[in-house]
């Protein structure tokens, strides 16, 4: 009885090895660079609460998103608009204009499909692509200029191993990044609707 419990342990540890031991945990595993964030509804700091973030880049050093349901009313949109010299009324093509984080509210960020634009971005993935260069910003104007695009006030900046605290203390839900999303043009109705695909509580 004694010997057939070793091997029972024996087997269970060699079970247990193969897969602790044997597939250890990749760094990339940590990070979730393309995917979408949903605050939870026990996210206790009001800068985020009821937020969805396109997480643009996430790794060691930190990361980097974009609000996408916090929309700006056309007469603050003119008004930054003009500062960096573009015309709201020239803008081509399905345009949004959001508040992309509480992070240098006096800088611009332009998500765009990823087909316009081969360099000169942030980030890329799930068909769009991200830039703050002001020449690809002042393409908004132009007929050769992105099909669909989002341009951002701001950013949402976490430091180093920050964000995986928040997700460790179920700050956030983590929903698979798609171009439905990203370009959601109804940014009142987008956290209950995420809310509610997670099948969670409000």
């Amino acid at each position: 009885m004694r010997t057939k419990l070793w091997i029972s342990l024996f087997t269970l540890f060699f079970i247990l090895s193969g897969t602790l031991l044997g597939q250890p945990v990749k760094a990339a595993d940590k990070y979730q660079q393309g995917q979408i964030l949903v605050a939870n509804p026990k996210m206790i700091d009001p800068r985020f609460a009821r937020t969805v973030i396109f997480l643009c880049r996430h790794d060691s050093t930190g990361a980097f998103g974009l609000v996408l349901n916090r929309p700006v009313d056309n007469l603050s949109a003119q008004k930054f608009l003009d500062s960096i010299g573009i015309d709201l009324t020239k803008i081509k093509g399905r345009f949004q204009f959001r508040i992309g984080g509480p992070v240098e509210l006096q800088s611009a960020y332009l998500m765009h499909n990823e087909e316009f634009g081969k360099d000169k971005h942030i980030c890329k993935g799930h068909g769009v692509a991200v830039t703050s260069n002001i020449e690809m910003l002042k393409s908004l104007t132009e007929d050769a200029g992105p099909k669909r695009a989002v341009l951002f006030i701001g950013y949402a900046g976490w430091g180093a191993g920050q964000l995986e605290g928040e997700l460790a203390r179920d700050s956030w839900s983590i929903v698979p990044g798609n171009q439905e999303t990203l370009f959601d043009p109804d940014a009142d109705s987008l956290w209950r609707r995420s809310m509610e695909k997670r099948g969670l509580d409000l």
